[in-house]
């Protein structure tokens, strides 16, 4: 039977005609199953092939990330070749699976899209088609039988007649359609496809000939690099057997430490595994890591636990030999602050004996520590004695510069003030911008801050801060927290009674003036209006209040900018430092103190060659700048060349002088006593020591002060008792009179009885009371143009 349509049987509608039709139709429906088959594993091998290129791709960038890091590109090692190989791999690697990615998305574009075309519309058309064509032969043939029923000669006859018509010719029509639908399928399948196939597979062979020319690149840079490699190869030869010897030297060692008992003598610290005993019901014997190190034991549980436990410290433990055990090489550690003693075992008798030293090294050191940090005590609170009396002694010291307390033990470093616990608290609300708080007697006090406050004190300052109260009355004593510190920030942060106002363009340059005139209580009354030490004055070529302090003004003037601004590493427009201006003049002691305060020595003030501070000192033999310079270099600290007033010293020479005089009387006087009679002068030895007490300072006035009661014609008997006496039941009480008779006790707490005839105690002023320290929470905020309400002065 011929299968081939043929459109003049059409008009036959024979059962041979049907048949083709069908036999072309499950043709269609086979086809159209093939090709959605082929289209999904088309789709499957394209997702893996993308699946492909994008490992490829992350493989590549992970050779190029174990190159950076086993080739350093900062580091010339000569192995910059092997670089390049891998580089090359890697490149070569990545640009094959963008190839790949490329391919894959043409046939996407040209074989799977037409594919999936062809079967969603000229197979699903056809199949319609077929089913639109049994229809229209249905309706045909019922009109068909209703013109053979109708009778002849009657009105339907005509109408059926042209129904009829109508429906043979959309029959026909249908037919047509279907059957020229059918004959493009079977003649498009033969052809199209296998051009698009051949399309494909032609991507395919360029793509694996591009793949194949681009590795063979790999082989010429391999070959490159081919001796470079092999001389790796030998150094990791080589490296290896010198490891292997490194091995056997620490294995030696470790041999020769275990016989050496004499090593762990003078050491004291040491690591290494032990075992200890813990508790429990059945007492098991763990191993663990023990290390002994800043005078402490403890001991690491394991690799993955690397907390301290049992951390003890040595100068509360005792380490003895453990005898009661039944294992060897045990010895325990006894602290009072253990439920039981730590019982531990070594390898050997020499590991155990090792550790007992080790330990009773560090207790002893401990021991004489202790020993010497009571000796810095006593040391230490002679010095705060006697920073606290230098404080005392300047004008308006002995009372708070804010509420007027008695005895304040609290002071602000950048404005030489003190004040009383309470106002320190609000002074420290304010922050170090405004007042560097410290303690006088917990905190350590330099040496060069006595003089700072020498030259200022709470009366010169608060002519300044408190130049125009107005009617604010001051806080006193008794007042609250708030009131004080309501006083504490008009006062300090706003400036709210200085009186003046002045713009801070026009203060810098005050400033820059007066440190230029070497003026310090000028300098101060600026810096106390608000202006900017750090300010860079265009007309002197962007120097600040620091470079022209350096060049013109005392260490003491830098060091109060210091207080108020603690970054050197301003420069000018010639890059100029204050350390370089320093060195241009020669200003030794400058240098000193710049050098103490850690100014950056690094800038370079030359921008066409290296000028730095030392060789500007070197260049211009100004050595003992450059000696200086070069200490700081090494690390060496350089110490700050401001000291205590020359008038203090003077007073402290001078009362060493007096006790030594009363010294030499005491002695002389061994068998009879001197009754000295200020008011009536008798002895002459007695007026030269009182006529040298009364020109002294005012500590020679605190210790001789028969003087200060000549207005009232009294006169008092001071009475130097004898250092020797004969009288053996009365030891004890002649050595404490030859220790207080060279000492005069100050009048303010004795009565004229009291003083005849009695034996004189130091004149050690008491450490005053250490208070709590309170934190000032403040209630109230204000601006700089409304100062905070305060109470008004009392009538």
């Amino acid at each position: 039977m011929q299968r081939e349509v043929n459109f003049e049987e059409i008009l036959e509608d024979s059962p041979m005609f049907y048949s083709k039709l069908k036999i072309e139709t499950e043709k269609n429906k086979k086809l159209k199953k093939s090709l959605k088959n082929m289209n999904k594993m088309a789709q499957q091998y394209i997702k893996a092939a993308s699946n492909l290129s994008e490992i490829g791709k992350k493989l590549s960038e992970s050779i190029i990330d174990y190159n950076n890091l086993i080739f350093d590109s900062t580091q010339n090692d000569g192995h910059a070749l092997i670089n390049e190989v891998l580089f090359g791999f890697a490149n070569n690697f990545k640009g094959v699976n963008e190839a790949r990615k490329l391919n894959f998305d043409l046939m996407q574009k040209n074989l799977i899209d037409p594919l999936v075309i062809f079967i969603n519309e000229e197979l699903r058309e056809s199949k319609s088609h077929y089913k639109k064509l049994l229809k229209m032969r249905n309706e045909r043939n019922s009109t068909f039988n209703k013109f053979l029923n109708t009778p002849p000669n009657s009105k339907n006859s005509k109408r059926a007649g042209v129904a009829f018509n109508l429906a043979e010719e959309n029959y026909v029509v249908g037919c047509l359609d279907l059957a020229s639908k059918l004959v493009r399928i079977r003649e498009k399948k033969k052809f199209e496809y296998i051009d698009r196939m051949r399309d494909f597979l032609q991507s395919q062979s360029d793509f694996y000939m591009f793949a194949n020319n681009v590795l063979k690149k790999n082989e010429l840079i391999y070959k490159k690099a081919e001796n470079q490699i092999s001389e790796v190869k030998t150094y990791y030869q080589d490296l290896t057997n010198e490891q292997e010897k490194h091995k056997k030297k620490i294995f030696e060692m470790l041999m020769e430490k275990r016989k050496s008992k004499e090593k762990s003598r003078k050491t004291l610290e040491k690591s290494g595994y032990l075992r200890m005993k813990t508790g429990g019901v059945v007492h098991d014997w763990s191993k663990r890591f023990f290390r002994i190190r800043d005078n402490k034991i403890w001991y690491i549980k394991n690799s993955k636990d690397m907390k301290r436990r049992g951390e003890l410290n040595l100068l509360l433990c005792t380490v003895k030999h453990n005898y009661d055990m039944k294992k060897i090489n045990c010895f325990e550690i006894v602290a009072p602050n253990l439920e039981s003693n730590i019982i531990l075992q070594a390898s050997t008798e020499e590991e155990m004996r090792s550790w007992m030293e080790v330990m009773s090294n560090n207790i002893e050191l401990l021991l004489n520590q202790q020993m010497s940090d009571k000796k810095t005590d006593l040391s230490g609170t002679e010095k705060a004695n006697k920073t606290l009396k230098f404080i005392y002694e300047i004008p308006g010291n002995t009372k708070c510069a804010d509420c007027g307390a008695s005895d304040p033990d609290w002071c602000a470093i950048n404005l030489g003030v003190t004040f009383c616990i309470d106002c320190s608290g609000a002074h420290r609300s304010l922050g170090v911008q405004f007042s560097k708080v410290r303690s006088l007697t917990l905190d350590d006090f330099e040496d060069e801050l006595i003089p700072l406050f020498q030259r200022l004190g709470n009366d010169q300052v608060n002519k300044i801060l408190e130049a125009e109260t107005l009617e604010t009355r001051k806080p006193i004593y008794k007042d609250s927290l708030v009131i004080k510190a309501q006083w504490v920030i008009a006062k300090y942060k706003l400036r709210a009674f200085t009186g003046k106002k002045i713009e801070k363009a026009v203060l810098n340059k005050y400033l820059c003036q007066s440190v230029t005139d070497n003026d310090f209580d000028q300098s101060f009354k600026w810096l106390m209006y608000g202006a900017n030490p750090s300010w860079q004055n265009p007309d002197l070529s962007d120097q600040t209040a620091f470079h022209l302090a350096s060049q013109f003004a005392d260490p003491l003037v830098f060091l109060l900018l210091f207080q108020f601004h603690s970054k050197l590493d301003s420069i000018d427009c010639k890059q100029n430092s204050p350390l370089h201006l320093a060195v241009k003049r020669n200003r030794i002691e400058m240098v000193q103190l710049l050098l103490n305060k850690n100014i950056p020595i690094e800038i370079d003030n030359n921008q066409q060659g290296p000028e730095d501070p030392l060789s500007l000192a070197k260049k211009n033999g100004f050595d003992e700048c450059a000696a200086l310079i070069e200490k700081h270099l090494k690390g060496e600290v350089i110490p700050s060349p401001i000291k205590l007033h020359k008038s203090q010293e003077k007073n402290e020479n001078s009362s060493l002088s007096n006790e030594s005089k009363l010294n030499e009387i005491n002695k002389s006087s061994s068998k009879e006593d001197l009754n000295l009679q200020s008011s009536n002068g008798n002895d002459n030895l007695n007026k030269q020591k009182i006529n040298n007490n009364n020109s002294t300072s005012n500590i020679n006035n605190e210790m001789i002060n028969t003087a200060s009661n000549n207005n009232n014609n009294e006169s008092t008997t001071i009475k130097v008792t004898s250092s020797m006496n004969n009288n053996n039941n009365n030891n004890n009480n002649s050595q404490k009179s030859q220790l207080q008779g060279s000492r005069i006790q100050s009048p303010r707490k004795m009565t004229k009885k009291q003083s005849v005839g009695r034996p004189l105690p130091s004149i050690q002023k008491p450490r005053p009371i250490v208070k709590k320290r309170h934190t000032l929470n403040i209630v109230a905020s204000f601006s700089k143009k409304s100062p905070p309400p305060l109470p008004r002065k009392r009538k």
